[in-house]
């Protein structure tokens, strides 16, 4: 379900994050888990349009940077957080990821410019905290990624994706790299369930796209989010 998802609309971690906790682990190694089972989409993205990729700059290399010790920052943010504490978090972070999702396309238009592309200090920086935004939750980080490319200036919407699959694997490996060698938060069952899943959705996701309308699918998305926003919040606020 969730390859389907990511091929017609993105947004897959909305109903797979929920979905591990469901399925009985707790917030923390659910958000890793699911994190690195989302992971290689990106890689994958990477290398299918390798022969296509832009030219990187000498500003584009210290996103990338910014963007790995940004994503380690927030994994060790996300372990000295604690389950108890994170428990009382994800209902709020699945709402952000819902509004942002729904706010997408109003947000990336929103802070489109002109003149050019420009990655100044402050901007690098929003790159960074977009990574470790990556590292502590994860879902939405597409999103997030394209706005504050759309703040660079980069207009060009192949461009700006190409960026952002190769900008979002430079972060994953920051953080698969401490999740797997700094913890032991990974449910690889669960993982591995969910990488088989993708690849085998990915490519029904492929037929899909052709038949079913991608803005209706967003809503769907959506919808889930709220639902799934409302349930997290009666379990962990109201119920426990």
């Amino acid at each position: 379900m969730t390859g389907i998802i990511s091929t017609i609309a993105g947004g897959a971690s909305i109903v797979s994050y929920p979905g591990l906790v469901f399925m009985g682990l707790t917030p923390i190694v659910a958000n890793a888990t699911n994190f690195i089972a989302v992971a290689p989409a990106s890689f994958a993205a990477v290398w299918v349009d390798r022969r296509r990729l832009p030219a990187v700059t000498g500003d584009v290399a210290r996103v990338f940077l910014a963007s790995l010790l940004g994503a380690v920052g927030g994994g060790l943010a996300l372990v000295a957080t604690g389950e108890a504490l994170y428990r009382a978090i994800v209902p709020a972070l699945l709402g952000f990821a819902t509004l942002l999702y729904w706010a997408a396309p109003a947000v990336q238009q929103r802070f489109a410019r002109e003149g050019g592309e420009r990655y100044p200090l402050w901007l690098i920086g929003c790159f960074a905290l977009a990574a470790a935004y990556s590292g502590y939750f994860g879902t939405g980080y597409g999103v997030i990624l394209l706005a504050v490319l759309r703040l660079a200036g980069v207009e060009n919407f192949v461009r700006a994706n190409h960026l952002k699959n190769i900008i979002a694997s430079v972060a994953s490996v920051g953080t698969i790299g401490f999740f797997v060698s700094m913890t032991k938060l990974v449910s690889w069952p669960h993982a591995a369930f969910i990488i088989v899943g993708n690849i085998v959705g990915g490519v029904v996701g492929a037929w899909l796209v052709h038949v079913l309308p991608g803005e209706a699918v967003r809503r769907a998305i959506i919808l889930v989010g709220c639902v799934v926003t409302a349930a997290f919040a009666w379990r962990y606020w109201f119920a426990g």
